[in-house]
């Protein structure tokens, strides 16, 4: 029972970091397009990833860090994971943790 619950709270976190890593990496700057080029406008994207990571199944206790390096735009996800089965047997609480990486790419 528990082993499933952390791999739903995994998949949650797996699939709020690809929807924010996706999202901004969608994000090319207008300018850079117009002359051939696919670049990540890196100030619109940041806030867009992160909107994107914290609206995807949504949970008020989820942290997002987003970064940009290049093209490339990476979201991490950290979510609190608590399991009363293994709480009664005096196991801490921990984390569970989703990252994706996403670049733009031409279509």
């Amino acid at each position: 029972m528990d082993l499933s619950r952390w791999a739903s709270s995994h998949r949650q976190a797996a699939f709020a970091a690809d929807a924010g890593a996706q999202a901004g990496a969608a994000v090319v700057s207008p300018e850079d397009l117009r002359v051939g080029e696919v670049v990540v406008d890196v100030g619109a994207a940041l806030p867009i990833a992160r909107e994107a990571a914290l609206s995807s199944r949504p949970r008020s206790d989820r942290v997002v860090a987003v970064t940009i390096s290049g093209n490339q735009v990476c979201v991490t996800i950290e979510q609190p994971f608590a399991s009363p089965l293994l709480g009664a047997l005096g196991v801490i609480p921990g984390v569970v943790l989703g990252s994706s990486c996403a670049e733009p790419a031409r279509g």
